[in-house]
C-alpha cells in the first residue's frame, strides 16, 4: 500500500513490505494484503537482506540508495520503506500489470 508521507526528507511516499529473503534472485512478487511482496538473494543475517532489499528498490528506481528508507522492521519480514515522491510512477509501472 503507496501513502503519502511528510517529514524532513524531501517529499515521500510509505510502502508496507513483506521481505521473502535467501530467494534465488531479487524481484517484485506482486501483493499479499496491502504489503508488496518483495524477494531478496542475500540471507537475512547482520542486515545483509536490508541492505539488498535498498539497493535493489535504488536500482529499479532508478533513485540514490539514501532515497530509500527503512523507517520500521529491520529485524522483521515486515518493513516500512519511505521512497521520494519522485520515484512514485516509476514503481507503480514496474508494479501494474500488462
Amino acid at each position: 500500500m503507496l501513502r503519502a508521507a511528510s517529514g524532513p526528507r524531501e517529499e515521500a511516499f510509505t510502502i508496507a513490505v513483506k521481505v521473502i529473503p535467501s530467494a534465488p534472485g531479487n524481484r517484485f512478487a506482486g501483493y499479499q494484503g496491502k504489503e508488496l511482496v518483495v524477494k531478496i538473494a542475500a540471507p537475512p543475517e547482520k542486515g545483509k537482506a536490508n541492505k539488498e532489499l535498498i539497493a535493489f528498490f535504488s536500482k529499479s528506481l532508478g533513485i540514490s540508495k539514501s532515497g530509500v528508507a527503512l523507517l520500521r522492521g529491520e529485524t522483521s519480514h515486515h518493513k516500512l520503506l519511505s521512497l521520494p515522491l519522485s520515484s512514485r510512477e516509476a514503481l507503480e509501472r514496474i508494479l501494474s500489470p500488462e
